[in-house]
């Protein structure tokens, strides 16, 4: 097309001027037109153009007419006037469009390099960034294909246009293979702009790929120094019930007949106890454990909230002591979806902490309160309480209050507690019991409820809709 546009424009002016019997002047400036018109695709045709203007200007509107006249001083003075100006305007107007298109082109790379920050820094893969730059390369730079390669990934965009010239880019962190497109050839700048964008996006994947790798890093080092701690911390707290059973077995066994009744009963009790309690502490460390190594998904069913709280109670036994466990909870609390295990391990918890800090012959209350769409379950002991600024922290792995004469525990069941809670949507929380004392509370959604409140403690937990897939269950 650019090879014919020149002998086009020029037609087309010289048959408006010949249409409308025009003179010398008004043709050369319609010849100037048709110079102008054809410098906007390319210099070459802007030249070729201002060359046929002065010949048609010559030769057709110079009189005598039909044949090359230049014997008039004036005609020879005309027609290189005529072609320096055509060639002057065809070259600037050239040039003009170059510019254009170059800086075009470089505000296509800027937005093309800031798109591939943000893909990288949101994370996405390095694959389709990769796939996703070598498309947008060939589309800014109007290709016939690109192959690109950095950091070990390799992406080839092909398109229907006609293949022209080859050009290789290789920097240190990336290289290109690129066909230009037979009617949009690679000029010089445009492939230096190239090689400039294949070496600025080669350094971004690196750094990438390197950050990738640092964070990677990182956190198998948190994973590991936390499952170092938990470990030791779990191991730390089932030392000392083993330690009671083997003092007690050895002692029955160690002395035989020398121990009284009374004193071989008292350390089969001592052994029954701490058998219970290492199982229970057993118990919430592989629950904390599954916990913290699968996605929890409870398998829900409609469930009798006072009906799970008399099971509780139940299954706590002897552990009670001599504390009393009120229930109040009313029984038109309207439908709850949960899972039924995991409610009786989130109850059991609760009622444990509530025991252990709460003083001997106390009452304990375990309370529901309907609001708007969802449930408050309430276990409220009156023990020493915990300080504000420990009440987020109390449902973290193995803290240790430094406001509460912490008893024999895992420091597990908060944690768990919360942990069970956010798997139906819900959220729990600690707040002071009036009169003195912890109340902790949590929150449940009722049926068609797909959102928890947030923790108001400031902490959002995720959302679940009433119903999800089944499950294991946890006990």
């Amino acid at each position: 097309m650019r090879y014919i546009i020149a002998p086009l424009t020029v037609a087309a002016a010289a048959s408006a001027a010949l249409a409308v019997n025009a003179d010398e002047v008004v043709t050369a400036l319609l010849l100037l037109v048709a110079v102008v018109l054809s410098a906007l695709f390319g210099r070459v045709a802007g030249v070729t153009a201002s060359v046929l203007g002065a010949l048609v200007l010559d030769v057709v509107f110079t009189t005598p007419a039909r044949r090359i006249s230049l014997n008039a001083n004036e005609d020879i003075l005309s027609l290189v006037v005529f072609l320096v100006i055509a060639l002057v305007v065809g070259t600037l107007v050239a040039r003009n469009r170059v510019a254009r298109r170059q800086t075009l082109l470089g505000e296509s790379e800027a937005r093309l390099r800031s798109d591939v920050t943000g893909r990288l820094l949101r994370g996405e893969p390095t694959a389709s960034v990769v796939q996703a730059t070598a498309d947008a390369i060939v589309t800014t730079f109007e290709l016939s294909s690109c192959t690109l390669t950095t950091v070990g990934v390799t992406a080839t965009t092909t398109t229907s246009r006609r293949i022209g010239r080859s050009v290789s880019v290789h920097t240190d962190e990336a290289s290109a293979e690129v066909v230009a497109a037979a009617d949009r050839p690679l000029t010089h700048a445009a492939e230096n702009t190239l090689t400039a964008l294949i070496s600025a996006l080669g350094v971004l994947f690196a750094r990438a790929e390197l950050e990738r790798s640092a964070s990677e890093a990182r956190i198998d080092a948190e994973v590991n120094r936390a499952r170092a701690a938990f470990f030791a911390a779990a191991g730390h707290n089932l030392r000392t019930p083993l330690a009671s059973v083997t003092a007690s077995v050895s002692a029955l066994l160690d002395s035989g007949d020398l121990l009284s009744t009374a004193d071989q009963r008292q350390l089969l009790e001592t052994i029954r106890d701490e058998t219970s309690r290492l199982a229970r502490m057993v118990s919430k460390v592989l629950s904390q454990s599954l916990i913290r190594g699968s996605d929890l998904n409870p398998e829900r069913e409609p469930v009798d909230l006072g009906g799970m709280a008399q099971v509780a109670v139940g299954r706590l036994g002897p552990a009670a002591g001599n504390h009393v466990i009120d229930l109040d909870i009313p029984t038109d609390l309207g439908p709850l979806w949960l899972d039924v295990t995991m409610l009786e391990q989130i109850l059991l918890n609760l009622l444990e902490n509530a025991v252990r800090f709460a003083p001997a012959g106390s009452t304990i209350t375990i309370a529901a309160e309907r609001n708007t769409d969802v449930v408050d379950l309430r276990v409220i002991d009156h023990g020493p309480g915990v300080d504000e600024a420990e009440r987020d922290l109390v449902f973290t792995e193995f803290h240790r209050s430094a406001s509460r004469t912490e008893g024999e525990g895992t420091g597990l069941g908060l944690a768990i507690v919360r942990a069970l809670a956010a798997a139906h949507g819900g959220s729990t929380w600690c707040e002071p019991t009036p009169g003195g004392g912890a109340t902790f509370v949590t929150r449940f959604p009722l049926a068609g409820t797909q959102t928890s409140p947030p923790d108001p403690n400031g902490q959002a937990l995720p959302a679940h809709p009433p119903a999800s897939p089944p499950a294991p269950t946890h006990s």
